[in-house]
């Protein structure tokens, strides 16, 4: 009985596939093989001709046996698909220098095994032996650039079969944050430093890339860049999708020779929209108790207060909401924060000289007013209240606390001169609903948060009604 591979190979299908692309049938007694034709029942006198696509730093490590070791790996692609070669110390040496991305290579021999999903993005991948063979070949006019490599459209990723997987994306940075500190282990007073770069494309999509440490401190990309991520890790936070970079992740500034690189800038020159026109990917909220994705729930006011959603006191439901505000509180509206970068935390007493949140005894200079708003939001069924934390509030303010509290001091009624430009205006929210123990009177109560807000795009809320039309398997 053939296995699989040897199917395949026999195939018609195949057999045109291969001469329609040039591609050798054979070298030096090794038989030529398109990269998704690569299994574990793949014959041992294979070979596979591609472009290297991406390079993996060598990476030293301490074996079981405590003895040292280092690894490299790389990714090969061709028109049908990619797969990783992976190179462990003396193969390192041997091999590792030969790869330049965006050359192309004949790698035979080695132990072809199930690719580890966590850090591979193909099905398959080839451990290197002291029997392999790389050889540097012509670039033929059948192998695909990078581009290929790339997820088509940011608005790809919001397929849920992504989540925690490596992906390669493209983009415009819409948006750079400055590095800030984050404490990741508040008894070891560890810290990350971390920055965050917006990225869109024809989509009209964005997505928020996170930077860790180095890579965060020594990014040189500028807002209208072409930035590549490849090995971004594809998750979610408050509802939204977002990638998080990691030691085996790259970032490439401007890369050439790239022609989805050459089509966004292309696109950009010529795209005349305020940065309200892109719209965040839904992600997947929370698992349930059995493990399952729970989806985000848009809803109405009136289907929100009549509904559970929030009571689970263990986890958060994330929640879409079109409407306006209608009133908002106008006392209260920030709170004196830690001066320590990132801390956030009320403090203890104003006084300066017993600046203290409970957490950091510091003087590192005076505390920093931050935004608490709560603000009552209506559609045509209800209204309820909502609380706004900083990022959001001087989003709808533009200003910061500090900028609110002196205009506040000189006018009281500043406050009112803010929010007029807001009110009635609609927006879509995304809110996070959960229980939690009130504190004015220490009762439980579902508090509603804003994690998101933008001006109601009426296209993208179109699209979304559409797509919901759809899962319940109407033709629209």
């Amino acid at each position: 009985m053939l296995s699989p591979t040897r199917k395949l190979l026999k195939s018609p299908s195949l057999s045109s596939q291969r001469s329609e692309s040039g591609s050798q049938s054979n070298v030096d007694g090794f038989s030529i093989l398109p990269i998704s034709a690569i299994s574990t029942y793949t014959p041992r006198n294979w070979a596979i001709k591609g472009r290297c696509s991406f390079i993996q730093p060598i990476r030293n490590y301490k074996g079981k046996d405590g003895n040292p070791g280092k690894c490299g790996s790389v990714d090969v692609m061709d028109e049908s698909g990619s797969i990783r070669l992976t190179m462990f110390n003396q193969q390192v040496d041997t091999h590792y220098a030969k790869f330049i991305v965006g050359n192309a290579y004949i790698i035979s021999k080695g132990n072809i095994k199930q690719g580890n999903k966590m850090f591979c993005k193909s099905d398959y991948e080839i451990t290197a032996t002291q029997d392999t063979i790389v050889q540097e070949t012509a670039i033929d006019d059948s192998m695909p650039d990078r581009s290929q490599s790339f997820i088509q459209s940011l608005s790809h990723l919001s397929n849920h079969r992504l989540t925690g997987n490596p992906v390669d994306i493209i983009g415009i940075a819409l948006k750079i944050e400055e590095p800030s500190t984050v404490n990741v282990k508040k008894d070891t007073q560890r810290s990350l430093t971390k920055r965050i770069i917006t990225l869109c494309d024809d989509s009209m999509c964005e997505i928020d890339v996170t930077l860790w440490n180095e890579r965060a401190e020594e990014f040189s990309g500028k807002e209208g860049d072409v930035i590549c991520v490849e090995n971004g890790k594809v998750g979610d936070y408050q509802g939204f999708r977002v990638i998080s970079t990691g030691s085996q992740s790259q970032i490439d500034v401007n890369p050439t020779g790239l022609s989805r690189a050459e089509e966004l800038k292309k696109w950009m020159s010529t795209l005349n929209v305020g940065r309200d026109a892109f719209s965040k990917i839904e992600g997947t909220a929370p698992k349930g108790e059995k493990g399952e994705s729970r989806p985000v729930i848009n809803v109405s006011a009136e289907q929100l207060l009549a509904s559970d959603l929030g009571h689970d006191e263990k986890q958060s439901d994330f929640i879409s909401f079109t409407g306006c505000i209608t009133k908002y509180k106008r006392s209260s509206l920030w709170y004196l924060a830690c001066p320590k970068t990132n801390c956030y935390k009320k403090l203890a007493s104003p006084d300066e000289e017993q600046c203290s949140c409970g957490h950091n005894f510091l003087r590192d200079g005076p505390p920093k007013n931050r935004f608490i708003l709560s603000l009552m939001i209506s559609d045509s069924t209800g209204a309820f209240w909502v609380s706004c934390f900083n990022d959001v509030a001087e989003q709808l303010l533009q200003h910061n606390a500090d900028e609110v509290a002196a205009l506040v001091d000189e006018n009281p009624n500043a406050i009112d001169d803010l929010f007029a430009p807001v009110l009635l205006k609609q927006f879509y929210f995304r809110i996070r609903a959960r229980k939690q123990t009130s504190t004015i009177n220490d009762e439980m109560r579902i508090q509603y948060t804003v994690s998101h807000m933008s001006p109601s795009n009426h296209v993208t809320r179109s699209k979304e009604l559409l797509s919901i039309v759809k899962r319940y398997g109407y033709e629209v």
